[in-house]
């Protein structure tokens, strides 16, 4: 077999590829609602962190929803503030989803 007939299409690939690979985007660490910030070197809180975080106490009342289906579609963030929006520990996130009887939400 011929080196050079294999060689090129080897190459080749190998060229295509490379510039694909990448390290891995690593998930931001939550901690409830709170993102830990090696910048401020703290917690602070993140839309990414609280929506995962309603997603968990809605899961945990029931509603079959995963982090992203909250984080992405509105009408789904809507709904678990419905079933969980007057738990102390998501009032705050769900702040002006839900109706709360006087004028206020929506």
């Amino acid at each position: 077999m011929n080196v050079k007939a294999f060689a090129a299409p080897a190459l080749f690939t190998a060229l295509l590829v490379v510039p694909f690979a990448g390290p891995a985007q690593a998930a931001p660490k939550c901690k409830g609602q709170f993102q830990y910030n090696s910048a401020a070197e703290g917690m602070i809180s993140t839309p990414y962190c609280r929506d995962n975080y309603l997603a968990q106490i809605a899961r945990a009342a029931g509603m079959r929803v995963s982090n992203s289906q909250v984080r992405t579609n509105p009408n789904t963030k809507r709904e678990a503030c419905r079933l969980v929006g007057y738990d102390p520990r998501v009032q705050n996130i769900c702040a002006g989803t839900i109706y709360d009887g006087r004028g206020h939400g929506y």
